[in-house]
């Protein structure tokens, strides 16, 4: 018989939250105005800025950081700073769901820690200690550091693979052969865990 799962790994973002409730259309917003802000956009430029950014890196921020060299961190804060609370209702039974799991619960965003506390309280299901969801933002530091040392085409492609991109969407967006998409992405598996494993040691 199997043991129970230790570890339980949630995405936050139109996963534990509804879709349809419209709070990451919200942050969509507001990243759309700060590319406008920070790059001296019109918002439509910024939007369409934000969308390539987003097909060619992963995320919109992988993009700023890189062809833009902006602090990551003001940046995120900002397009997070959204009213959660309004649109956001709590959820008795995704609450009795969650607690009801064995082990550990690893709740992860693109966000902010601060915006992934304020949503699970405001669903019901805060994290059982303050410890978890700050061992978790050290854990994405870390991770966004790590990327952003390694080649940009290794660092997209990880990107894109953990957004659940096919294969063929990969390759489409890095401009590179399907078939070839494999064998990068298993070399850029392997810089991230040597360049992971120099900085800070063996992953837990």
């Amino acid at each position: 018989m199997r043991s129970a799962p230790e570890h339980w790994l949630l995405d936050l973002d139109d996963t534990l939250y509804p879709a349809e409730s419209g709070l990451f259309a919200h942050v969509s917003r507001r990243i759309t105005a700060r590319i406008a802000r920070t790059l001296d956009l019109p918002e439509d430029e910024a939007r369409r800025v934000q969308k390539d950014f987003w097909r060619r890196y992963g995320t919109s921020l992988r993009g700023l950081v890189v062809e833009h060299g902006i602090d990551p961190e003001p940046f995120l804060a900002d397009v997070h700073d959204v009213p959660v609370e309004e649109i956001l209702a709590p959820d008795p039974a995704l609450r009795t769901a969650l607690l009801a799991l064995p082990g550990r619960l690893h709740v992860f965003t693109n966000g902010p820690h601060e915006f992934a506390a304020r949503v699970l309280v405001r669903l019901g299901v805060p994290p059982r200690t303050p410890e978890d969801l700050h061992a978790e933002d050290v854990e994405r530091r870390q991770v966004r550091t790590v990327l952003a040392a390694l080649p940009r085409r290794q660092a997209t492609i990880l990107l894109m693979w953990a957004e659940d991109l096919s294969y063929a969407e990969i390759a489409a967006a890095a401009g590179i052969q399907p078939s070839s998409v494999g064998t990068l992405l298993r070399r850029a598996q392997d810089a991230f865990k040597k360049e992971y494993e120099g900085r800070y040691g063996h992953a837990s």
